[in-house]
This record gives structure tokens, sequence and C-alpha cells, in this order.
């Protein structure tokens, strides 16, 4: 289970849809890695940073943070690389793309993963709504796996604020829904964000490990380069 959001990769599309080609590079310090609810850090704290080439609205990218080796045992990186297509029209924004997530430590081939995405977003002006979904035949070795997204953002200001659901749909019944609210800004050329966290589901417990899918407020500094 692993990062990067339908979000993240439309932005990417979204600078991809230049006329001129573009590579940009990321770096972020969070206070944990959450993904779709569940922490893969063990609550502990992450670093993560990637590379994305974008060339008319076609894009390709390389992602990294750190992992618990406790949720995947014997890993302790995440490296994911993902290309795809999106763009914008008028108000009407739109992604479809591949994701692999690797663990190169890991020797369980089924840990490393292969999963589609698209989404479809439009900006009202005192608002923007977002709906996603990615389907994977082989989720991290459980088999069959869909995952569903609905999201708004409004902007307030200098700030935004976000709201978020997701439901995750597994062949294995484990399947849950999470939620997340959070505000984001920029504040002398950083990003920051901090949002909250939670799931419907207690099945995601590390050996001797508090719950990884308790709620939790995540404060995240970016750096777009």
């Amino acid at each position: 289970m692993k990062k990067i959001a339908l979000s993240s990769l439309i932005g990417a599309a979204l600078l991809a849809s230049t006329a001129q080609a573009e590579i940009t590079a990321n770096v972020a310090l969070a206070t944990d890695y959450m993904f779709r609810g569940i922490s893969q850090t063990d609550n502990s704290a992450a670093i993560s940073g990637g590379f994305d080439y974008g060339y008319e609205g076609f894009y390709a990218g390389v992602w990294a943070s750190n992992v618990d080796e406790n949720f995947y045992p014997g890993a302790n990186v995440e490296i994911d690389t993902y290309l795809g297509w999106g763009g914008t029209s008028n108000d009407l924004s739109y992604d479809v793309g591949f994701l692999r997530y690797n663990y190169p430590s890991v020797k369980d081939s089924d840990t490393n993963t292969n999963e589609w995405y698209g989404s479809l977003g439009y900006d009202f002006g005192v608002a923007s709504v977002k709906g996603g979904v990615a389907f994977s035949d082989d989720f991290f070795g459980t088999g069959n796996s869909g995952y569903y997204s609905l999201g708004v953002d409004v902007p307030i200001g200098d700030y935004a604020i976000a709201v978020g659901y997701g439901h995750q749909d597994m062949d294995n019944s484990k399947s849950y829904d999470h939620y997340s609210f959070g505000v984001s800004g920029e504040i002398v050329s950083l990003g920051w964000d901090l949002t909250w966290h939670d799931s419907d589901k207690d099945a995601h417990k590390a050996a001797g490990k508090d719950n990884l899918s308790d709620g939790r407020v995540v404060f995240t500094v970016s750096k777009s380069l």
C-alpha cells in the first residue's frame, strides 16, 4: 500500500501539459507516511522525494520514501515509478496512467505491485472536486483490488482546505474506508500541509505495534525544485 496519491500525479500531468519538455523535482519531510489511511512508517517520520519529466501532457517519474521494515518484512525503502497522460480543458482536468510500487530489498516478489489509475476533476471556482479510481490484479499479494476516491479542495485566501474520502476494496474481505481533512499553504517558498487521517477498520497492526490505521494528524513540509 503505497504512496503516490492521485492528486500528486494530476499535478505532474498539469506540469506536463506545457508545450516545452520539463523536468521537476520535489522533496518532503513528514511526521508520518500515510497511504490510504495506513501508516507506512509505524507512526515515525518519513523523508521522500522524486523527479518528474513531462511533455505535451505525457509524463513519467520516480518517487521514493523510507518505510517500516516491520510492515513489509525486510523493506526499508519504497520506490515508485509511473507514467501517464493528463491535462486540462477549460475547468475540467483529467489523468490516466500506470504506477508500480517497488521494494528493492524485499525477496517476496508479491510485494511489488502494479496499479492502473484514472481521475476526473472540475474547478467550480469556489471549490474544485476530483474523483479517482485505481485497479490492480494482485494488490501486494492479496488478489484483485479497486480503490475509489473523492476529494474537495476549497481555496481560502493564501490557504487551501482539503476534504477526502477513499474506499479500498480487496478480494480478501479486508476492505475499508478512510477519511482526511487538512489545510495547506506556503511560507518562505516552502509548502506545508497539516492533515488529519482516520480509517473505519482496525485491521492493520504490525506485531507488537500500535494500530497503523488509527486516527492521527500528519504535518508535512515540502519543496518543489
